[in-house]
C-alpha cells in the first residue's frame, strides 16, 4: 500500500484582516529595534492596497510577506523593505519558504496520484491490452539491432515529426540511359536519390489498434 504524504497547511492570505485580526500582529514596527527571524506566509491582494508595517515606510503595495520578528510579534513587509531593512536575513528565510511552499504542493500533487492509483494502474492495464507491450518490445528490438547513432536519428525524427527518408542507390546501366535521353545536356551522376515519405490510415480497428504504415516513392534526381 502507498502512503499519503502528510502535508502541513501553510497560512492562505486573501484580505489584510487575514493578517491584521492575528493575535500577535503589530503595525508600526521599528526595523532598527528588532531582527526578522521567520517568513510565515506570503500575499498577492491586487484588489486591496496594503500598507507596509514598517515604521519608517508604510508604502502601500499589493504583494508581500507577513513575517516573525526577533521580539515574538508579526509585520507585513513588501518584497523591497525585507531586502533593504533585513538584509540576508530576509533573503534566506524567503527562500526557505518558498522552498516550502513548493514542496507542499509536490506533496499535494502525489497524493492526489496516490488517491488515483488504482485509476492509473487499471489504465495502464488497458494500454497494455490494446498493444502498449507489443510497442515496448519493439521499440527494445530496435535498440538492441540498431547502433545507437541510427537509434537517437530515429527518436530525433519521432519528436520532430519528420517522416521523409533518403535512399542514395547506383543507377542501372538502363536508367542511366533513360536519364541521358530524358535530359541529354543534362550533368546525369551515377547516384541516384530516392525519397520515401511515410504515410499511414487509420488500419483495420476491428483486427488491430495500430495504423498501417507504407511508403510513397520519388525519384528526387
Amino acid at each position: 500500500m502507498i502512503n499519503k504524504f502528510e502535508i502541513a497547511e501553510l497560512l492562505e492570505i486573501k484580505t489584510a484582516s487575514d493578517f491584521e485580526t492575528r493575535e500577535k500582529y503589530k503595525f508600526d514596527v521599528d526595523p532598527s529595534k528588532t531582527k526578522l527571524v521567520d517568513v510565515i506566509a506570503y500575499y498577492d491582494i491586487q484588489n486591496e492596497e496594503i500598507h507596509c508595517g514598517l515604521s519608517n515606510c508604510h508604502q502601500p503595495h499589493h504583494m508581500g510577506y507577513l513575517v516573525k520578528t526577533s521580539d515574538g510579534s508579526e509585520t507585513n513587509i513588501g518584497n523591497y523593505c525585507g531586502r533593504n531593512h533585513f538584509g540576508n536575513d530576509f533573503a534566506i528565510q524567503k527562500n526557505v519558504f518558498m522552498a516550502e511552499r513548493r514542496l507542499q504542493n509536490y506533496r499535494k500533487l502525489l497524493n492526489e496520484v496516490v488517491y488515483n492509483s488504482n485509476d492509473i494502474f487499471s489504465h495502464i492495464d488497458q494500454l497494455k491490452q490494446q498493444g502498449a507491450n507489443w510497442l515496448n518490445k519493439s521499440l527494445t528490438n530496435i535498440r538492441r539491432s540498431f547502433p545507437q547513432r541510427v537509434v537517437t536519428q530515429l527518436q530525433d525524427r519521432a519528436v520532430k515529426g519528420n517522416d521523409i527518408i533518403y535512399v542514395d542507390r547506383e543507377r542501372t546501366s538502363e536508367e542511366l540511359e533513360i536519364a541521358k535521353e530524358v535530359n541529354p545536356s543534362a550533368n546525369i551522376e551515377s547516384l541516384l536519390r530516392i525519397l520515401l515519405i511515410m504515410n499511414t490510415d487509420s488500419g483495420d480497428r476491428e483486427h488491430s489498434p495500430w495504423p498501417r504504415i507504407g511508403f510513397s516513392v520519388f525519384l528526387t534526381q
